[in-house]
């Protein structure tokens, strides 16, 4: 009986999670390894400000892509009100 325990970072929509549970259970039955009554599958999700990936802390890499689409968006605004 396979135990799969996914480990991803927080943010993901429930729907997207029952999705991978699907599909992690399906690729087990296709490859062989196991009926679907036996699989075993479950996720843990870890906050953002909790996990390090290229040497920054996820929480921060969001704030500054949200900081980043905020801009772009300002500017945009701006454009639009100056006939640009």
């Amino acid at each position: 009986m396979p135990f799969v325990q996914i480990t991803m970072a927080e943010g993901r929509t429930e729907e997207q999670k029952r999705r991978l549970l699907r599909e992690i259970t399906a690729a087990f039955v296709r490859a062989g390894a196991a009926p679907e009554s036996a699989v075993r599958a479950w996720v843990v999700e870890v906050p953002n400000t909790q996990i390090i990936a290229a040497g920054t802390i996820l929480a921060d890499k969001n704030l500054t892509t949200t900081n980043v689409m905020a801009e772009q968006q300002n500017n945009a605004d701006k454009s639009d009100s100056i006939g640009v």
